[in-house]
């Protein structure tokens, strides 16, 4: 069953990160699962946070490539993955770096409202029906 061996590899790479500490092995399993899971934001955060905890060095180069690769394949929530992306890029990037990120991936004005707002707009559009 596809679902019961995607759940085993989470949990693989997930003793390989946090257990084990392997950066390669968590790199290994983890490119193993977003074979299946790789339109998943949920599959691609998990990824990355197990790889950002493995590392013991310098990992910015392939966390970045990471971020790279989950905003070409996320198809649930791919505007999650693009703020995610910009949020790192300020953590652990340069200056210039943060600035190509945003110039390639603009934040989208709708993930910049605040909740109540957007909760305010979905009461007024309920109230008119």
């Amino acid at each position: 069953d596809g679902a019961f061996c995607n759940a085993a590899l989470l949990h693989w790479m997930r003793l390989e990160a946090y257990a084990a500490r392997d950066y390669k092995a968590t790199v290994q399993v983890g490119n193993r699962l977003m074979k299946q899971w790789g339109a998943y934001y949920n599959g691609w955060t998990s990824f990355i946070a197990a790889v950002r905890h493995s590392a013991s060095g310098d990992s910015y180069a392939t966390l970045r490539d990471l971020f790279e690769q989950a905003i070409m394949q996320v198809q649930d929530y791919p505007d999650q993955v693009r703020t995610d992306y910009l949020q790192f890029e300020r953590e652990c990037g340069t200056c210039q770096s943060c600035q190509e990120a945003r110039r390639k991936y603009p934040p989208q004005p709708e993930a910049q409202q605040p909740v109540q707002q957007q909760q305010q707009e979905q009461e007024q559009k309920q109230q008119q029906q």
